[in-house]
This record gives C-alpha cells, sequence and structure tokens, in this order.
C-alpha cells in the first residue's frame, strides 16, 4: 500500500510539473511577442507634429480658425438724447453692414451703414484669436457672418472686409467701453476711431477719424444691437474700460 501511494504522489507532481512549464512557456512567448520590432515603441516618432510651440503655430499666416466665440450681433451708431443728425433730434438707426453688390459680403468692398434690418450682411461675430498673434492679446477681430473668412480690415482710412488673418494688424480693433456704448479703435491708430464722414447718411462708408473729430460729430460711439453669447467674457479678456 505504502508503495502505490508514492507512485500516485509522483504520478501527481510530475502532471503539475508539466501544466506549469507548459504555461510558462505559453506567457513567455506572448511576452516576446509582445515585445517584437514591430510592436516596440520607436525612438522618435516617424511624422513631427503638426501643432503649436508656446501657441504660436509653425506657419501663422496660413492659419484660418473660422469658429466664433459667440453668437452674431449688429454693430449699432450710438445714438441718445441730445444728439442732431442731419438736423434731426430724431434718432435713426444705422447699422454696420458689408456691401450687397456685386455679391453679399464682397471681398475688399468697403463696410458702409445701412438702416437696421434683419440681414445677415449685418450681422458679425468675434473672430477666434486664441493662441495667435500675441502681440495683441487685448484685441478683437471682426469677422462678418454671411462670408466667415472674411474681417474688418483697417486699408488707409477705410474700413474695407478681406480675408482674415491672425498675423494681419490691420485686423484687429480695441473696444473700448461697455456693449451699450464703446468705441472701435484700430490697433495701429489707438487715437482714431472707427466712424463715418461728419453725419451718418445712408450708405455711408466707415473710416477712421481722430476720436475728438468723432466726438464732435456725434459720431465716436457704438452699441451691441443683439443678445451675445459670452460678451461679459468677452469685456473680461479684452480689459473693455
Amino acid at each position: 500500500m505504502k508503495r502505490k501511494k508514492s507512485s500516485t504522489k509522483s504520478f501527481l507532481f510530475f502532471f503539475v510539473s508539466l501544466a506549469y512549464t507548459q504555461a510558462l512557456q505559453t506567457w513567455g512567448s506572448g511576452l516576446f511577442s509582445y515585445f517584437t520590432a514591430s510592436d516596440a515603441p520607436s525612438i522618435a516618432p516617424s511624422i513631427a507634429p503638426s501643432g503649436t510651440l508656446n501657441g504660436t503655430p509653425n506657419d501663422a499666416s496660413s492659419v484660418r480658425p473660422i469658429f466664433p466665440w459667440n453668437s452674431p450681433f449688429r454693430i449699432k451708431l450710438f445714438w441718445e438724447k441730445g444728439y442732431r443728425w442731419q438736423g434731426s433730434k430724431t434718432e435713426k438707426k444705422w447699422c454696420v453692414t458689408c456691401a450687397e453688390t456685386p455679391g453679399p459680403c464682397y471681398r475688399n468692398k468697403l463696410i458702409h451703414i445701412e438702416k437696421c434690418s434683419t440681414t445677415t450682411r449685418q450681422k458679425w461675430m468675434f473672430y477666434n484669436t486664441t493662441g495667435f498673434n500675441t502681440a495683441h492679446n487685448d484685441t478683437v477681430m471682426l469677422q462678418s457672418m454671411r462670408q466667415q473668412d472674411l474681417c474688418f480690415t483697417l486699408v488707409d482710412r477705410e474700413i474695407r472686409i478681406t480675408t482674415c488673418d491672425t498675423m494681419d494688424d490691420r485686423q484687429h480693433f480695441k473696444i473700448r467701453g461697455e456693449s451699450s456704448k464703446f468705441h472701435i479703435k484700430p490697433a495701429l491708430k489707438e487715437k482714431a476711431c472707427v466712424t463715418q464722414h461728419h453725419h451718418p447718411r445712408d450708405g455711408e462708408e466707415l473710416i477712421i477719424d481722430p476720436c475728438k473729430v468723432a466726438k464732435k460729430d456725434q459720431t465716436a460711439y457704438w452699441t451691441k444691437k443683439d443678445k451675445t453669447t459670452h460678451w461679459n467674457q468677452n469685456i473680461a479678456e479684452w480689459s473693455f474700460y
């Protein structure tokens, strides 16, 4: 009986050892295949990243972020009691508008004022400049809702609508004031204000004049006509005062 028990123990030990050996070989094979040359991480990526370095794109002038930070709004010429335009004390609502011909908001055309309406040619948005042209952290770019690749651009004294480019200093403006009454000042000429010739008339083109001249003509200020998402956030970020 003792000899039979010893034989049984030897058989069980052999069986367990064999199973353990096979399991170890299988695991080792899998581990080895996991670290084969085809799957192992390379020393350096085969394709260099195309992102940004310290917030600056590799080619900032070619980047066109066309999504707005907020909803569209109209920019209306500010009016208050005591103003007299063209000899009239009655308010006329004039809104910033891009040209209708030869096509709606046509590239390089002058921007002008028209009677405020629901046309999309009067709808504007703040262009997203995050991480681009950090020399203008306190400025905004004004983008057409109708043609979302076109922005306000200062050309000599005129305001035209041209291809949005965050690296174009002529497209950067400073908003000074609150949403109900503010100046629009070109970043390149901070003593000037966006206005139009003397008292407003239908179709009159936007230009820049010294702010003191525009104030004398009662056309130095603008107001936001529509509810705009994140306007208060913009006030904080762009140092409205």
